[in-house]
């Protein structure tokens, strides 16, 4: 359905959950490896994204480490 809107098209494909849910998919069907094949942007912003929330986790956990049981 989104062949024909590229934009919006690049951009769902941008969000680290679904290149997940690609990932996984094209594993188990055996479609390919979402890494090698010409995905490497895609792969790019996953790990970005990823590392951006985790040094954000990081940042929230070690602010709030003494008050963390009350905070949960």
């Amino acid at each position: 359905m989104l062949a024909t809107h590229p934009k919006l098209l690049t951009t769902v494909k941008s969000i680290p959950f679904s290149y997940l849910v690609t990932g996984f998919r094209s594993a188990f069907i055996g479609e390919g490896n979402i890494v090698t094949e010409n995905h490497f942007m895609y792969t790019a912003i996953f790990w970005v994204v990823t590392l951006i929330i985790f040094v954000w986790g990081n940042y929230v956990f070690k602010k709030s480490k003494k008050d963390f049981a009350d905070v949960l």
